[in-house]
């Protein structure tokens, strides 16, 4: 069965936001799970101090957006755009959210920031549109055993290149 986990930040993330999160996620095809913690306070646990995660298992890009229907997707990016927004009136503006699909091999984590909040709509359609392409190329660098250049690692983080337009990798991380 595929699973959405969704770890944020109890005092970042309005209730609101919350429950407009818990709607949009809710589909027969996946178990939700939503956990509120102090997610900066978990620093010396985690390798990087996040706001919001959403980790699908279980559920390729196209698999979890045809799953949670055009309607949902649109009011997902919505939201992350809200909570990305310092002007927002219903957030205070949050660092960043990753969007996180958790492959056999590895986690991959997509990392939307307020940098990169002007383009939150491509980066979400480039993401859905590339993603087998990036699983192409992350078996192919996994086949390079980059283990011996970068040490053990077994996610790895991507940000939206706006002037490239696409997804790249930044960091190899060792939770």
């Amino acid at each position: 069965m595929s699973k959405v986990y969704v770890l944020l930040d109890d005092f970042l993330i309005p209730e609101k936001t919350r429950k407009e999160l818990e709607k949009v996620l809710s589909s027969p095809a996946f178990n939700t799970e939503i956990e509120e913690a102090d997610t900066h306070a978990m620093g010396g646990l985690n390798w990087f101090p996040t706001d919001l995660i959403i980790q699908i298992t279980g559920l390729t890009v196209a698999g979890f957006f045809g799953a949670i229907g055009g309607d949902a997707y649109s009011k997902l990016k919505e939201i992350v755009k809200n909570l990305l927004d310092k002007n927002s009136e219903s957030s205070p503006g949050i660092n960043n959210a990753y969007l996180c699909f958790e492959l056999e091999k590895i986690d991959l984590y997509f990392e939307f920031n307020k940098i990169t909040i002007g383009s939150i709509d491509s980066s979400f359609r480039i993401l859905q549109d590339q993603f087998n392409e990036i699983l192409i190329e992350i078996n192919r660098l996994l086949d390079f055993d980059p283990k011996k250049l970068t040490g053990e690692f077994n996610s790895i983080t991507f940000i939206f290149d706006e002037i490239e337009n696409k997804w790249i990798i930044t960091h190899f991380n060792k939770c």
